[in-house]
């Protein structure tokens, strides 16, 4: 592959391999972009605090149906409101591509038929926002490493684990849980970005305009790489392990989130932000999406 590269750009773009986190933690991936470190980078945004708040509204609980709507959904509101792209103004970084991950379902030790089931569970997760989930939903949420999530499973501290499929495929959490509610709630957001300096100085206002034309290559990619994940672990278990709840279920816990909803609209409001608009075009765009 480097040596691809290389050839493929005509030597102007040399490729030097690292492991793992040796150059830079996950964390620092922006902050390396930035200061040059690296010139091209892929990160997660929640990581990074309050840096994109009109991109957690696509983290919303209930609000996505599907990675492939909210990407198209995220970026027709990036083109429909300026104060997207004003986000990355203070920043030596050009956004490429921003795109959602896998939504997050229920792996449990024992079946888990219906939401109310989970009133009293332990649920392990890996970030707050999923912890709080669970608090809404009846249980107690414990926020973990993912690293930590195998263990505290495999020794029964947790009653189960609340994260998306991939997780359970890099950590192989089918081993300490057996049963799989489908829920789909809340994915993590990324964004795949180039030092600013590099994108001016080291390519031509045409090559420019075509790397900012990689946005839907972006989403392909990343949806893809996430269920073909998805579909290795899926074939691994036991199929009659993998619950669907009730579509009444689902819309009763769509009206538990309303107050995460209504916080994100009073943050974005007090930052002057239209917060309310967003959201209703966001709904808006997202059912026209799925119904075509």
């Amino acid at each position: 592959m480097t040596e691809y590269i290389e050839t493929l750009t005509e030597g102007r773009v040399t490729v030097d391999f690292y492991p793992e986190q040796a150059l830079h933690t996950y964390k620092e991936s922006l902050r390396s972009i930035e200061s040059g470190l690296t010139d091209l980078s892929y990160f997660s945004t929640a990581e990074l605090g309050d840096t994109f708040p009109l991109l957690s509204l696509f983290t919303l609980p209930g609000l996505s149906h599907n990675q492939f709507t909210n990407d198209i959904t995220m970026n027709e509101l990036a083109e429909r409101y300026p104060q997207f792209q004003e986000q990355w103004e203070d920043l030596n970084a050009v956004v490429l591509s921003q795109l959602s991950n896998m939504r997050a379902d229920l792996h449990t030790i024992e079946p888990l038929n219906s939401i109310y089931d989970l009133k009293g569970k332990v649920i392990g997760t890996h970030n707050d926002k999923l912890g709080r989930i669970v608090e809404l939903l009846g249980g107690s949420g414990s926020v973990m490493k993912g690293s930590d999530l195998y263990l505290a499973a495999q020794q029964g501290v947790v009653d189960g684990l609340f994260v998306a499929w991939g997780s359970v495929q890099n950590h192989k959490l089918e081993e300490v849980t057996f049963w799989h509610t489908m829920v789909g709630v809340s994915p993590s957001l990324g964004a795949i970005a180039m030092n600013k300096d590099t994108f001016e100085t080291q390519f031509t206002p045409l090559e420019q305009w075509m790397l900012k034309q990689y946005k839907p290559h972006g989403w392909v990619g990343i949806t893809r790489s996430n269920c073909l994940s998805s579909l290795d672990v899926r074939e691994r278990i036991d199929p009659n392990s993998i619950i669907q709840l009730p579509p009444e279920e689902l819309e009763a816990m769509r009206k538990m989130y309303k107050p995460i909803w209504d916080e994100w609209v009073e943050t974005a409001n007090a930052k002057g932000l239209p917060g309310q608009a967003i959201l209703d075009d966001a709904v808006r765009y997202l059912d026209m999406f799925i119904y075509g």
